[in-house]
């Protein structure tokens, strides 16, 4: 969610220097175009608020900001300064939405890294136990048939779905794969135990 949060920020953040630019409509007016937003609309909402409240702008938008709870991506906002000619004010969006997107670059990144390492360890896991399993130390998805099984099962599915005339969605792939490497895996058992 402060991923998509960021993201959203930092397009928010661009649209308005394209209204700003563009159409040149007053401050309030362009902080009103982000309100619709599903993640930061809120935050733009409370600007106006505050300023219907007495506020001026740079006050309401320091303290509409006050409350997003990612401090780091708050004070950025909270930076922006929104006094000077027009061309000083898009300079202050722009500098603030290229640092929200050098952040964004770098949560997403060791976010990525986060799901590597998972995925590296999920599947050390996974072929320890195979090769734990059946007493095996070239045991593997590949040996075993399993890979086959995974892949079988997405061509079935894919063939299947193409002769409707449907699109399969990558979760409709991801479930045929893992019902097909489950089901090689249950007849390579079968014939385990047949076999002794």
């Amino acid at each position: 969610l402060a991923l998509r949060l960021l993201g959203e920020l930092v397009d928010a953040l661009g649209s308005m220097e394209g209204t700003i630019r563009f159409q040149r409509l007053p401050l309030p007016q362009v902080i009103a175009t982000q309100t619709g937003r599903a993640c930061c609309g809120t935050y733009f909402s409370a600007v106006l608020q505050y300023m219907k409240g007495g506020y001026a702008l740079q006050e309401s938008w320091a303290e509409a900001w006050q409350k997003l709870p990612d401090r780091e991506t708050a004070r950025i906002l909270q930076r922006i300064e929104w006094s000077g000619d027009e061309t000083q004010l898009l300079r202050n969006l722009a500098y603030a939405r290229q640092t929200l997107a050098a952040l964004w670059d770098r949560r997403s990144a060791a976010r990525r890294e986060r799901e590597k390492l998972t995925l590296a360890a999920a599947l050390s896991a996974a072929g320890y136990l195979l090769q734990t399993f059946f007493a095996n130390p070239i045991a593997g998805p590949f040996v075993m048939g399993i890979s086959s099984g995974a892949k079988l099962a997405v061509a079935l599915v894919m063939v299947a779905f193409l002769n409707h005339g449907l699109l399969t969605s990558s979760l409709t792939l991801i479930t045929a794969a893992f019902a097909g490497a489950m089901a090689a895996m249950a007849f390579v058992l079968a014939v385990s135990r047949r076999v002794q």
